[in-house]
């Protein structure tokens, strides 16, 4: 695949391991992409840093896809 054809970012992400309907899902703080944006809008933590919340970890998140471009390759790929 080439590397253009989907758009990504780091973000933290972690794992609802708490029993909920949630259970097993991934849950990314998208807070970051705002804060990115406009950095005045984030709230410092009361420790001095801005580290997200317990449990997550930086993950590269796909958040876009050129959909044809796609298709192409996977077409190309399967033919």
């Amino acid at each position: 695949m080439t590397p253009d054809i989907v758009g990504s970012t780091v973000l933290p992400v972690a794992v609802d391991t708490g029993g909920s309907a949630a259970w097993g899902q991934t849950v990314v703080d998208l807070r970051q992409l705002a804060w990115r944006a406009r950095p005045e809008m984030r709230i410092p933590d009361p420790a001095g840093g801005n580290a997200p919340a317990d449990g997550l970890g930086d993950v590269v998140v796909a958040l876009e896809v050129d959909v044809e471009r796609f298709r192409a390759q996977v077409q190309a790929l399967a033919g």
